[in-house]
């Protein structure tokens, strides 16, 4: 019989709240947004975010939950790619020197540009999703565990 793991919220909640205030490519272009564009011209690109995310966590949940359950060796490969990217970026962004302008059209990022970043996003596909799909059961079915936790990420 499936039931919800209610005990297992809070720590779902926890973890999509942390891991969304933690500096990463979404928050980077969401400052860069909202100090050249506005809040206004900023609020749907970060609702895109969460769709992007929910549909992420969902789709990840629901398929490679089963192949890293098969294959763990990937999950270890892929969580440690994630790290060693953010620590890569967390080094160029100590190191880097001024801001340059670029020339050209300056426009807040449309909504399928957001959206598609979210499937290429290394925290967001590498570290939230595939941690909290592969750690974090909030219904012994697969479908509703996938399903709850995209709630959650929204």
């Amino acid at each position: 019989m499936s039931t919800i793991l209610f005990d297992a919220l809070p720590a779902a909640a926890l973890f999509a709240m942390a891991t969304s205030i933690t500096p990463g490519p979404n928050n980077t272009m969401l400052l860069a947004s909202g100090v050249n564009f506005g809040l206004k011209h900023t609020v749907p690109h970060m609702l895109v975010i969460s769709a992007g995310m929910a549909l992420l966590s969902l789709a990840v949940g629901l398929g490679l939950e089963q192949v890293f359950e098969r294959f763990p060796w990937r999950y270890m490969a892929l969580e440690t790619a994630s790290v060693v990217y953010l620590l890569y970026l967390t080094w160029k962004s100590g190191t880097s020197s001024k801001v340059q302008m670029c020339e050209g059209e300056r426009r807040p990022m449309r909504f399928h540009e957001a959206f598609a970043f979210q499937w290429i996003n290394p925290k967001a596909g590498m570290m939230m999703v595939l941690t909290a799909a592969t750690t974090i059961h909030l219904h012994t079915s697969l479908l509703l565990n996938a399903a709850l936790m995209a709630m959650v990420f929204s």
